[in-house]
């Protein structure tokens, strides 16, 4: 089937004279507009061209929200493996008290602590944390732990800040 130009011409509603013309004027349309069909003319006045503009923004701001949390990810680490090292408590470690806390996948293993160490953590003086590789916890000071709280409260295990309990789920 051939174009309703050619259909016309056919049917002799319109001469080839016509058809030349219309033929011309469609060529030198097109050339003005570029390459944009007339279609796609129609579809940016529309408002799925509106809708389809705001969708993009959006995902365009969730790729770079994401790639900036990817890029603060490593300086983050360092600042929290910063914190723990200057927050730790290492003595009173290897006692004869069993201090239980609970992981992220639910395990509940225990440190072994000394007396004195297990009345910090039962008062709120100190907390146990989690490295951010999560390897290993370190039981640091109450002011790290607030810090830690505060950058990402998901590596602190246990913790009691006043009046409750803080256990990193």
């Amino acid at each position: 089937m051939g174009s309703l130009r050619d259909e016309l011409l056919k049917a002799k509603f319109i001469t080839k004279k016509e058809a030349k013309k219309a033929k011309r004027e469609a060529r030198e349309k097109q050339k003005q507009h570029g390459p944009e069909s007339t279609e796609m003319q129609q579809y940016r006045k529309s408002r799925n061209y509106k809708e389809d503009l705001l969708a993009k923004a959006d995902l365009d701001r969730q790729m770079e929200k994401k790639r900036q949390e990817e890029h603060e990810e490593p300086e983050k680490t360092h600042r929290l493996n910063h914190i723990i090292q200057s927050g730790r408590i290492v003595e009173g470690r290897n006692g004869k008290y069993r201090f239980h806390y609970v992981t992220r996948t639910g395990h509940i293993p225990f440190i072994e602590v000394t007396p004195q160490l297990s009345l910090l953590l039962e008062h709120g003086d100190a907390a146990i944390v989690e490295y951010p590789d999560e390897t290993k916890v370190e039981i640091i000071s109450r002011d790290a732990a607030r810090k830690i709280n505060l950058l990402d409260s998901r590596r602190i295990r246990f913790f009691i800040n006043g009046n409750k309990t803080m256990d990193g789920n």
